[in-house]
């Protein structure tokens, strides 16, 4: 009996949609009876014109059109994108078939984000992630963190916690500015005595577990 031809998944070849299309291919592996999945690389007008500003390219369709197109030709049968590229209303014939739960298990979909910095700050150090993080799932579950605590790292696509630098002179500058507490990746724990307590997080699911508080709300 001849078996059934692999299902198409249709994607950019960036690292980002990369890893959304194995981790969705995987997804559908574990399930029983799972169909074989193919990934197709499909190279979008976004990945070969890079300089020219997106709001002078078309917008979210700069990025997305030509994976529509494969998907309305029949060259693929289904394809992985971010939410945030894709259009309010897609084409004719195509549909918004599922969402992915995030790592953290904390749903934010249907809500707008507003992230603001005291003082008008810029972030650009990726040690900030796990901080974001935090704050982003305890307002969406309304309860606080803990105030003593710095919270340092980087998230990765997986959900890791990266190793950050300096994690020494950051964790006594945090105790300068009366942190007792430091969360951040288990492998940047501070040589020696830390200034401040430290906690190793090896995940952001970790993280949030641990935040949370235990007990019911006062």
């Amino acid at each position: 009996m001849a078996s059934n031809p692999p299902l198409r998944l249709g994607t950019r070849g960036s690292r980002l949609a990369l890893w959304q299309a194995h981790h969705v291919r995987d997804l559908l592996a574990a399930l029983p009876d799972a169909p074989l999945v193919e990934i197709v690389e499909i190279v979008t007008s976004g990945d070969i014109i890079q300089n020219v500003p997106l709001s002078a390219a078309g917008g979210r369709d700069f990025f997305t059109k030509d994976i529509e197109d494969a998907l309305l030709d029949d060259r693929i049968d289904f394809a992985v994108h971010s939410l945030k590229d894709l259009a309010t209303r897609l084409p004719e014939g195509l549909e918004l078939a599922a969402v992915l739960e995030r790592r953290a298990r904390v749903c934010i979909l249907d809500r707008d984000v507003f992230i603001n910095v005291a003082g008008g700050v810029r972030i650009q150090d990726r040690s900030a992630d796990l901080a974001v993080a935090l704050a982003l799932a305890s307002s969406a579950e309304d309860w606080c963190l803990d105030r003593s605590t710095l919270f340092l790292g980087e998230v990765g696509l997986g959900g890791e916690i990266r190793p950050v630098r300096q994690a020494t002179p950051r964790s006594a500058e945090a105790a300068k500015l009366g942190f007792t507490k430091t969360w951040g990746p288990a492998r940047s724990r501070p040589e020696g005595r830390a200034p401040t307590r430290w906690r190793g997080i090896d995940d952001l699911a970790e993280a949030v577990a641990a935040a949370r508080p235990k007990g019911p709300p006062s």
